[in-house]
């Protein structure tokens, strides 16, 4: 009788371990989900996007297999009737473009700003301008496509 109630508590021993041990394989996949649906879930927010992974919960309805989506400065791909994470556009002077049933990563457009002093641009490219007899005259000109500034300041 001793013998098999030795045997149970060894059985019971091993099952407790082998337990312990998948619980143990299994944090880093659940923090891995939890920080995609946080993802998913702040894209929704950010972008007040009907269409975003969060919202749709996935892509089934109008959607087909390799159809792009914008969301969160992220281009998201469907695969099998959920989005996934297909490139993030990254850094901050990229944006995420949705043109018909492309979708890429391109250049922000940023507009000139005339700075506060002779000849400065807050953001753009300066390019000088002939002055008169009143103001120092510049632009300050945009870029990838942003709107030009055309700025001066009394002499």
């Amino acid at each position: 009788m001793t013998k098999k109630i030795k045997r149970i508590k060894k059985g019971k021993l091993l099952l407790g371990i082998v337990v312990l041990a998948f619980l143990i394989l299994m944090i880093p996949v659940v923090v891995k989900l939890a920080q995609l649906n946080h993802e998913t879930r702040s894209d929704a927010v950010a972008n007040n996007n009907p269409n975003s992974p969060s919202a749709n919960r996935g892509c089934g309805a109008g959607s087909s297999n390799g159809d792009k989506m914008c969301g969160n400065n992220s281009i998201y791909i469907c695969r099998n009737g959920s989005w996934i994470l297909g490139m993030n556009c990254g850094r901050s002077n990229m944006d995420c473009v949705a043109n018909g049933s492309s979708v890429t990563c391109k250049k922000k457009k940023i507009d000139g700003v005339c700075g506060t002093s002779k000849n400065t641009c807050k953001t753009g490219r300066f390019s000088n301008v002939l002055d008169n007899r009143s103001y120092y005259i510049w632009k300050c000109n945009g870029l990838n496509g942003g709107k030009t500034a055309s700025c001066r300041l009394k002499k």
